[in-house]
């Protein structure tokens, strides 16, 4: 049995068909030919099909961070559910948690924060959960784990949204940082509807690590581009930002049965905040001011309330011996470039040759069972 925490898919053109308002319609996300290939738009945003977030199934020399492709250019996986499960058995995956992506709403479902018009934001989340609903987890329910989108904009009806989801199946919920999108902080009384929504219905709020446009630091417009590796090998340390965000903002103080997941968080950098954040609870009362775990250290504040998905075995093995910091999962990656796609089960397989049995159970989909609330039966 493999669960993946972290698979990701490319909304097809047809998602908001049919599911908006005839009043909305026309102004609904929606496909547009673009720079030689397509993109999805919504208002001013342009988020274009680039062949590095569909890389499964083409040879590394053509995984490119520039140029933009078409449907048709693409694994019919990336975007077609069915053609989704045939990859995932080609890929040893048994069930996994699909997340959408930047080139379509959004690693957050933040693209519908893009819009002024709360009605037509609202009215295109609904169709988008509907579409995972009716759609996409329908292909195979006891497969794909469904995560909805939240609007932004009112934590009151992302609370509402929340419930109308749980109360059909849904597990899960996109998150990203809010002051990513310029909106209040998590440890202001604002956002309490959305978490408490979340944790009246077990619904667990999910933050897929994403680059920020203010970290690493680019050259000024007009000047030559950051090589890719520049931007990407320090990915990891904006999920340190928005787990250290989340802490000081005490959300699994005010609501302690919630649960976070850190979804492709690496966790080489975990240490480093632990590290310095009972350093700084030890020393000078002005660096604990606000702390709302008082006598609690890093750790078991982390440990309470957040669990965390990572490609790294090793990393996730330590922190658990070394840190208590449990409950990891793997994750798959599909169709991202840090993917091994067809061979993540023997991937895995080889990393755990001569692990306990009972720790790469856990790794391999004991955890995820647990988090999700599912039923799942190690094959004989």
């Amino acid at each position: 049995m493999f669960f993946s925490a972290n698979s990701h898919f490319i909304e097809p053109p047809h998602v908001f068909k049919d599911r908006m308002p005839r009043h909305l319609a026309e102004r609904a996300p929606a496909v547009v030919d673009f720079g030689g290939g397509q993109a999805w738009r919504f208002g001013d945003q342009v988020r274009p099909l680039l062949r590095c977030t569909a890389a499964s199934g083409y040879p590394q020399d053509r995984w490119t961070a520039t140029e933009i492709v078409r449907f048709d250019n693409v694994r019919k996986g990336v975007y077609d559910p069915v053609h989704r499960l045939a990859d995932m058995d080609l890929d040893g995956v048994d069930v996994t948690v699909c997340y959408s992506a930047y080139t379509g709403m959004g690693f957050g479902g933040d693209l519908f924060y893009y819009t002024d018009d709360l009605e037509l934001s609202q009215a295109a989340i609904r169709a988008w959960n509907d579409w995972m609903h009716e759609e996409w987890c329908a292909a195979d329910r006891r497969r794909f784990v469904p995560v909805g989108a939240m609007c932004y904009r009112d934590p009151e009806e992302a609370a509402r949204e929340v419930r109308r989801n749980a109360a059909r199946g849904f597990k899960g919920v996109m998150f990203r940082n809010p002051m990513d999108l310029g909106q209040p902080w998590v440890g202001q009384p604002h956002w309490d509807p959305l978490f408490g929504g979340c944790e009246e219905t077990g619904t667990i709020l999910i933050h897929h690590t994403q680059a920020l446009d203010t970290w690493p630091t680019r050259p000024p417009q007009g000047e030559p581009r950051l090589p890719y590796g520049a931007t990407s090998v320090p990915f990891q340390s904006c999920a340190l930002d928005a787990l250290n965000s989340f802490l000081w903002g005490g959300i699994g103080a005010r609501f302690p049965k919630i649960k976070m997941l850190i979804s492709e968080s690496g966790g080489s950098w975990l240490p480093h905040l632990m590290r310095r954040l009972d350093w700084a609870l030890g020393w000078a009362p002005l660096f604990g001011e606000g702390w709302p775990y008082p006598g609690i250290k890093a750790a078991e504040a982390i440990a309470r309330n957040y669990v965390f998905s990572t490609l790294e075995i090793d990393q996730a093995i330590e922190l658990e011996r070394d840190h208590g910091i449990g409950g990891w999962m793997l994750e798959d990656d599909y169709p991202h470039m840090e993917s091994v796609w067809p061979n993540t089960r023997k991937h895995f397989d080889a990393q755990l040759d001569g692990v306990d049995k009972r720790v790469a159970q856990q790794l391999m989909w004991r955890n995820g069972a647990k988090l999700f609330d599912l039923d799942l039966v190690e094959a004989s």
